[in-house]
Formats: structure tokens, C-alpha cells, sequence
């Protein structure tokens, strides 16, 4: 809230399954009645730096990894032995051989039926609250996984969304900085790359949108100011590039579940940091590039606007 309030944060994303995700969703109406107001104390830089828009976006971030599942009947071989979903390693070994489509045999098509019933039920909590969300992603990237990128496009056109995170992340290298955990970092990107390419393909297959480009499935919680000033920098020329941020500020633990543990919490807040410095809109300018929204990229662009935009 405080990025959206102060800072340059112009897209977010809610865990429906998540313990405080009622009161996110009452935190949001309350700052979206405040933006509609004009009385954002960062609405003045947002307006200077992108356009004249100065909207923000909320959108449902799936979620088969952490927590548990909303409906009641979700298939116990996608769960862990304390009824939480498996972790992304996890649901990757379960689901990563299936193929999308009609490949399916039985067993293998009430598996994707049930996930299907999931992410819906996620979907209807923040439509519930009077939310039209305005995009989806997957919480650890679950849309990458075949089976589930194919439920996920299809969930955002029965709901009328039409833009779905792409994380396709080129040349990582060219601004990559190394640190700690480096080697499987690495190693993760550009698996990551690999299904973000074929997830691509389908996004753009089924007619919804996507940013050109996507920076942050290497840096999870890390991207420091100097890093980012990098990636602006770099010479990467792109029309729209999502920036996957992870602000927040540390939080007493005493009362979280085990399945809610934040791995990154102290990281958190220098993302929010710099998010909220005053030079960070200045750099993103200097770079070239205006302050952009995921929802944007729904409406068709002018061929002679030439802006490039980061969200």
C-alpha cells in the first residue's frame, strides 16, 4: 500500500488464499477511493512520468504452492502432508510431464479440473469483494507449467481479463548481477526463459496481452537501485517492460503459519526503499522510459507512439 500510495508501484497483485487477503482487498478500496479523489501524495510524480495516467492496477496472483486451497475437494496428490500445497518444486514434479490440451487421459483431465475449479475460486474471492481485476500471474511462476498456463489463459478469458504476466526475460546476462546462490539462480532464469517462450506463444494465441518484456525472474527480492538503474541502461530497447518488484515492510512473524513464512522478509524493504525515493522516477525518465500499467496494454497502442513503458 505504501508503494502504491507514495511511490512509483502502478500494478499489484492479490493472494486470494493468503490469511490477510480480505483486509488487502479493504486496504485497496480505501486507497483506490483516495486515488480516485486526486490525493495520492505520489500522484503528481506518477502524472509527470506517465503521461498524464496515473491509475493503478489490481490482479489475482494464482497460487498452488503456498497456503491452502479454497476449494474443499482439491485433489490430495497436490498437496503435502500437512494439506498445503507443495512448493513450485514440488508441483512442477507432479504436473511438469502433463502436455496441455486434449493429450490429457482421464486421471491426468480431473487433475487439470480441479485446478481449474482452484484458480477460479481465487479469481471469484477478489470479484466477490466488487474487484475487477485487471490481470492475472502465477504465484513462483505457475503459469510457466504447461497444463497450467493453458487453465490460466483460458480462467482470464471466461473472466474477461485481458492481460497475463509474461515472464520473458531476454539477455539476462547483459545486466545480471552475480550474488549469492548465483550458479541455480542462473540455472532457474533461463529455465524460466525456455517455458516463458512456449507460454508466450500461447498467450498471444488466445488474443490477450502481455509487457514485450519482463525483468525480475533472477532477482526475486534483490533488485537493489544500482541493479535496476543497470537493467534501464543497458541498451535493451523494448515497448513495455514488466518490473516484478516485492516491496513491503518486516512484519511481526509470532502469529504467521508455517506455510505463510516469508522467505523473503528482509528483503523487502529495500525494494520499497527505492520504489518510493523521489530519484527513481528521474532515472526511469532519463532511461528513456515512462512510468506505464499492466491494464494499458489491453487498449491497442497508436502506431506512431513510440513511448517505451515500464510497469
Amino acid at each position: 500500500m505504501r508503494a502504491l500510495e507514495t511511490g512509483l508501484l502502478t500494478s499489484t497483485s492479490v493472494l486470494a488464499n493468503a490469511p490477510a487477503a480480505a483486509a488487502a482487498l479493504a486496504a485497496w478500496s480505501r486507497l483506490y477511493g483516495v486515488h480516485r479523489s486526486s490525493a495520492l501524495p505520489a500522484g503528481p510524480t506518477r502524472l509527470r512520468i506517465a503521461g498524464g495516467r496515473a491509475d493503478c492496477d489490481l490482479g489475482v496472483h494464482l497460487n498452488l504452492t503456498q497456503g491452502r486451497p479454497l476449494t474443499p475437494d482439491f485433489p490430495s496428490a497436490l498437496l503435502d502432508r500437512r494439506g498445503c500445497f507443495p512448493g513450485i518444486f514440488g508441483l512442477f514434479a507432479k504436473l511438469g510431464h502433463l502436455p496441455p490440451g486434449t493429450a490429457l487421459g482421464t486421471r491426468a483431465r480431473r487433475t487439470a479440473e480441479a485446478i481449474a475449479a482452484e484458480l477460479q475460486a481465487q479469481i471469484e474471492f477478489v470479484t466477490s469483494h466488487g474487484i475487477a481485476p485487471t490481470h492475472v500471474n502465477g504465484h513462483q511462476y505457475i503459469e510457466l507449467i504447461p497444463v497450467v498456463g493453458e487453465i490460466v489463459i483460458a480462467l482470464a478469458r471466461e473472466c474477461g481479463v485481458a492481460t497475463i504476466r509474461v515472464a520473458r526475460e531476454p539477455q539476462i546476462l547483459r545486466y545480471a548481477r552475480p550474488g549469492v546462490g548465483w550458479p541455480l539462480q542462473a540455472f532457474l532464469g533461463f529455465v524460466k526463459r525456455r517455458y516463458a517462450r512456449q507460454f508466450a506463444r500461447a498467450v498471444a494465441a488466445a488474443g490477450l496481452t502481455a509487457p514485450a518484456a519482463f525483468f525480475g525472474t533472477l532477482h526475486a527480492g534483490r533488485i537493489s537501485r544500482a541493479l535496476l538503474e543497470n537493467y534501464l541502461t543497458c541498451g535493451l530497447a523494448y515497448s513495455s517492460v514488466e518490473i516484478a518488484v516485492h516491496p513491503a515492510e518486516l512484519a511481526e512473524a509470532d502469529n504467521v503459519p508455517m506455510e505463510w513464512i516469508d522467505p523473503l522478509a528482509t528483503l523487502r524493504p529495500t525494494e520499497l526503499a527505492w520504489l518510493c525515493d523521489p530519484t527513481t522516477a528521474e532515472r526511469i525518465t532519463a532511461a528513456g522510459y515512462e512510468l506505464g500499467r499492466l491494464a494499458d496494454l489491453a487498449a491497442p497502442v497508436p502506431h506512431q507512439d513510440r513511448t517505451r513503458r515500464v510497469a
